[in-house]
This record gives structure tokens, sequence and C-alpha cells, in this order.
């Protein structure tokens, strides 16, 4: 699938709201909410996937804030995600963070040195293309 990253949130009992990690635009949004692919101008494709057998929550708890085709700067907001709701249906809240082979990015480096990052506005990811 690609090199990425994981995120566990520590407050699990939330709402949160998830920001583009790119500029460029939404490509994929699944109908269930909680799977959305960006691509930024010079091709590189980031896959967020929300949880761990989310799909089956069949949207509920996802709040989209964009469209499929919508220009989106890094840091906007994306999408609404009630980690509690989620809790609450025995899933995972976990955010899986890949960038997609088709990048053909030339080196991806991991950017951090612990497995504790201190805020969402942390690059965690450097991607040469």
């Amino acid at each position: 699938m690609g090199k990425g990253f994981a995120v566990e949130f520590s407050n699990a009992d939330t709402k949160v709201l998830l920001k583009a990690p790119i500029s460029g635009k939404l490509e994929v949004m699944f109908p269930t909410k909680h799977a959305y692919v960006f691509e930024s101008k010079n091709g590189l494709k980031v896959f967020i996937h929300i949880g761990i057998d989310t799909v089956k929550m069949q949207g509920d708890g996802f709040t989209e804030k964009v469209n499929i085709g919508d220009e989106v700067k890094k840091g906007d907001g994306f999408v609404e995600v009630d980690l509690a709701k989620i809790r609450a249906n025995n899933f995972s809240s976990d955010v899986i963070v890949t960038i997609l082979p088709e990048s053909n990015a030339s080196n991806i480096d991991s950017l951090f040195v612990s497995e504790e990052v201190a805020t969402m506005e942390e690059p965690v990811l450097k991607v040469i293309k």
C-alpha cells in the first residue's frame, strides 16, 4: 500500500476535526466517509483511513466538511470524527496515513524519533517526488 504512519488519539472520548495533510484536491471519499485520497498538483497521493473496520458504521460518526473534487489547503478540516462513537462500536479509532505507490515518490523519510507526536501540526514525513 505504501509508506506512512498511524495516529492513535490520546483522548478517544471526543470529536476531532481531521485536517488535510497536503494542499491539493480531494480525489476520493468513500461513501461511508471513513477513507479519503488527496492528490497534490505534482501528483503526490495521500490515502487516509479512519479507524479499523469503521466501514461497518456506514458513515455514522463521520461528518464530511469537503466534497469530492474540492481544492484544499494543508491544514483545512475535511472530516469531523466522533471518536467516542467509534469506540462505542468496539472499533479502533486509529488513523492510518499512507503515501500511495502511484505517487512515484523517490524518497520518504520519517521525521520523528519517538512514538509520540506532540501536536497534530507537527510534520512526521518528508516526501521527495
